[in-house]
């Protein structure tokens, strides 16, 4: 009988251990089928882009603009409004939107450049608006980017184009300042690169996987025009942290933390529309 108490404890502790190793297996698979998903399916979680515009629609803006189609690799057409001054142009502003909303909605603050003087162009990205095809690669979307500038370049020389991005457009703005020579670069709720963001909403993911990391203070290094950086201390969606880092490392960026400014809103902020009227000045 004593003898049988080891072997039944045996029995338990092996069992124990089957039952521990089917659990560590099934939430090891659970593991591995999220980084599956979040890898194949990382354009739904970095761009939300609202249901698509028919190409009949009407925008409603009360300001003048112009609805202007640019053909781009694999046979999609992008979308654009191209807002105009009152006055003759002193140039245009090149705007990269952020990741939520479509022209439906981000026209609303074209008067915010028009005012100062500025044509404004506001590209949507694919799938978003009226834009076609859908976003899968990183440089295809960059390679976008870049033929829209482009396009515009053909009615504005360089010096007179002033690129600017907000969240998610700021490190594409980068980007493209590296590879292009405007004027001068405005960047609003910039990432330091879109891992930093990333690896707080999702730290269990390795960011290895990341096929969209936009490196922006990486590409700042290769801007030859002035930089000019915003970030709202309060913002809770691009920690502000991310523009105090990228200016270590960028000391020639001229930053201005806007105080008590969230994420939302950018271009509304009184604070940096007063610094964006100096600057445009």
């Amino acid at each position: 009988m004593n003898r049988m108490i080891p072997e039944v404890k045996k029995n338990r502790k092996g069992r124990f251990f089957r039952r521990l190793l089917r659990v560590f297996g099934v939430l090891l698979l659970i593991h591995l089928l999220a980084l599956t998903f979040l890898y194949f399916f990382q354009e739904k979680l970095i761009f939300h882009a609202p249901p698509a515009l028919a190409q009949n629609y009407k925008f409603d803006y009360p300001a003048s603009f112009e609805e202007i189609r640019i053909p781009t690799s694999g046979n999609v057409s992008l979308h654009g409004l191209l807002f105009h001054t009152e006055k003759p142009a002193k140039g245009l502003v090149f705007y990269l939107h952020g990741n939520g909303g479509s022209l439906e909605g981000w026209g609303y603050m074209s008067d915010v450049y028009t005012k100062l003087g500025y044509d404004l162009f506001i590209l949507d990205y694919r799938s978003y608006g009226k834009s076609g095809g859908e976003i899968t690669d990183m440089q295809e979307f960059l390679d976008d980017i870049r033929t829209a500038y482009n396009k515009m370049k053909t009615r504005y020389r360089d010096e007179k184009i002033i690129v600017a991005g907000f969240s998610i457009g700021t490190g594409p703005a980068a980007w493209l300042s590296s590879v292009e020579h405007p004027r001068m670069l405005i960047l609003q709720a910039p990432y330091y690169d879109l891992a930093a963001v990333a690896g707080k909403r999702f730290p269990m993911v390795p960011m290895s996987l990341l096929r969209y990391n936009f490196t922006t203070s990486a590409y700042l290094k290769n801007v030859d025009c002035p930089v000019f950086m915003f970030h709202g201390t309060a913002d809770r969606v691009v920690a502000f942290d991310n523009s105090p880092r990228i200016k270590s490392e960028n000391p020639n960026v001229n930053f201005f933390p806007i105080e008590g400014l969230g994420h939302i809103r950018f271009n509304d902020d009184p604070e940096f529309q007063r610094h964006l009227e100096a600057i445009l000045k």
